[in-house]
């Protein structure tokens, strides 16, 4: 502030204060208008008090001037003027626009009454230094530095439950260092389990055959016991071993169903490890023994083969030999089927 003007507020009719440039002090006798200079400031400052109390006696008009910030209240009138605005800013009940603020730039501290306590001295050391920051502008310093501490402890214990996160993880790496290698275990009996549903496929190809097989040993045993029927006989033989073939498709699936069973069992206690091992080698081996009975059943389909063009012949042969007429009771099939 550098200059104050006050017309017609309560004893001043037109008063001017030039203000010093560090600390002004307004002395006189008792009611002569001290009081009034303040309050008039305050007056511009809080637009408090709002009513007519403040305007001097027989005049309607009062004004209070600080540098470029004029309030004027006229009738019902209550206006801010501000220097550099075309237009006058309204006095709202109980506000001051923002406006009119920015530029006074005036505080609580900046003016004192004659029954204020004196600035500061009666305040506690932290008050003074929190003032004293204000007043320095070192408020914005000291929150920016008290923003960075929070935000320090808050980044260290963020690496210590980061840390703690990266042992946990570490130690759970460690007791499951065992997985990759069962992983490639399961791996390899997923393998194997392909190669039995190859097998059960096969399985159900010469099951078929062997259904068809023991359909024409039935027709050959209802015929005469001669020694051109005799290789029909030799498919007893080979329908015996399909039901061997048969027997260790079966024992094939429980093989594969143990491994599925091994499979659930694994477990991460090193313990058991050694036996689940020792039953997977076992596994191994019936696998191997699989291999070998897929390799027989091989040979028995080219077997299969052979015996299904000498049955063709021997059905030819039966034909030829026995016609139209039962070998049995003599009677005419035609004629059979007719009655």
């Amino acid at each position: 502030m550098d200059i104050i003007k006050i017309k017609n507020f309560q004893g001043h009719e037109d008063t001017t204060i030039e203000l010093a440039k560090t600390l002004t002090a307004i002395t006189g006798k008792s009611h002569h208008g001290k009081s009034s200079v303040i309050r008039g400031i305050e007056w511009v400052r809080n637009n408090s008090p709002v009513g007519d109390e403040f305007v001097r006696w027989g005049t309607t008009e009062t004004s209070v001037t600080i540098d470029n910030v004029e309030h004027r209240k006229k009738g019902t009138t209550n206006s801010y003027i501000v220097e550099g605005h075309p237009k006058p800013f309204k006095a709202l009940r109980g506000s001051v626009p923002e406006e009119v603020t920015d530029t006074l730039n005036i505080g609580p501290d900046n003016v004192q009454d004659q029954h204020a306590t004196p600035f500061l001295l009666k305040r506690s050391p932290g008050k003074v230094a929190q003032k004293l920051s204000n007043l320095s502008d070192l408020e914005s310093t000291i929150a920016a530095l008290q923003f960075i501490s929070g935000k320090k402890r808050k980044i260290k214990s963020n690496i210590d439950t980061l840390n703690k996160s990266i042992e946990v993880t570490e130690q759970q790496l460690f007791d499951l260092r065992h997985v990759d290698s069962m992983n490639e275990e399961l791996i390899k009996i997923e393998r194997k389990q392909l190669q039995v549903d190859h097998l059960n496929k096969k399985h159900s190809q010469v099951y078929k055959k062997y259904q068809n097989a023991v359909s024409a040993l039935s027709e050959l045993n209802s015929l005469p016991n001669t020694n051109a029927l005799q290789p029909a006989k030799n498919i007893l033989v080979q329908y015996i071993e399909i039901q061997k073939l048969n027997t260790h498709i079966n024992k094939l699936e429980n093989t594969v169903q143990e491994a599925v069973s091994l499979e659930r069992l694994l477990s991460f206690d090193p313990t058991n490890l050694l036996i689940k091992a020792n039953r997977i080698l076992k596994v191994y081996e019936k696998i191997a023994r699989i291999t070998t009975t897929s390799l027989k059943c091989s040979g028995l389909q080219g077997k299969y083969a052979g015996l299904q063009l000498k049955i063709k012949t021997l059905t030819q042969l039966k034909e030829e030999l026995i016609g139209d007429q039962c070998p049995l009771c003599g009677a005419i099939k035609n004629e059979k089927r007719t009655s």
